[in-house]
């Protein structure tokens, strides 16, 4: 976390949230960033399906963990990492590692985690998820002008922009990364199209008969699943 750097500009604000209070660093196109003053302090309202996220992690037990499939900045992430849960965070942009990593430090600085609970319980990792392991896949993105990275998709077909980018990323499986004695309270999938490829990776974890997710949340567009590749 300590060694990635800060990617100008940073934009850190306190998301809205009933339980843990939580820092992140929010995208430059994000519009919320025009509603709210960010030097005073002011709390920037929640989409409200971060809030049913938010209730679904509190409503899981306290050492149960929290994977992140598609994190983006760190909206849902946050919130699990303050609230002192093992967390499994898969983010494919390099910029949104950054942004992420940007979070992180900002918490630990404000006091709301200690960076020994970061240690020990955050797990971040630079790649796509996906129905198998493959060293290097391409990810396609709207370029650095246009931003909106939270449209990247493993499949080009699937980005509304025209003007894109791709990015060079290993694709792992969740299988692959959460160890057998860890308990799943929740999942979160938002990958543009390729949540079922996700699933397909996360077989093992789903055939459990404990420690087994007891929600799994996830993006259902049938237009943006088509252009992916999927029925």
């Amino acid at each position: 976390i300590s060694s990635v750097p800060s990617i100008e500009p940073s934009y850190i604000g306190q998301l809205n949230s009933t339980h843990v209070d939580y820092l992140v660093s929010f995208p430059w196109w994000d519009s919320r960033i025009n509603k709210t003053n960010f030097l005073r302090g002011t709390k920037i309202w929640a989409h409200p399906t971060v809030r049913m996220v938010q209730d679904m992690i509190a409503d899981t037990g306290p050492n149960d963990a929290f994977i992140d499939i598609g994190a983006n900045v760190g909206f849902m992430t946050h919130y699990a990492v303050n609230s002192k849960r093992p967390v499994y965070a898969v983010e494919p942009i390099s910029w949104n590692i950054a942004k992420l990593c940007e979070g992180v430090r900002a918490n630990i600085n404000r006091g709301w985690v200690d960076a020994s609970i970061v240690r020990e319980n955050f797990h971040l990792f630079h790649a796509a998820a996906g129905p198998e392991f493959k060293p290097v896949v391409e990810i396609t993105r709207p370029s650095d002008e246009l931003g909106k990275f939270d449209a990247a998709s493993l499949s080009k077909d699937a980005i509304a922009q025209k003007d894109v980018v791709t990015e060079r990323i290993p694709m792992i499986t969740v299988d692959l990364l959460i160890p057998n004695d860890v308990n799943v309270g929740a999942v979160k999938i938002d990958v543009q199209g390729h949540e079922y490829g996700v699933l397909l990776g996360m077989k093992k974890l789903l055939s459990r008969r404990v420690g087994y997710p007891k929600y799994v949340f996830y993006e259902d567009d049938g237009g943006i699943t088509k252009l992916a590749g999927y029925n």
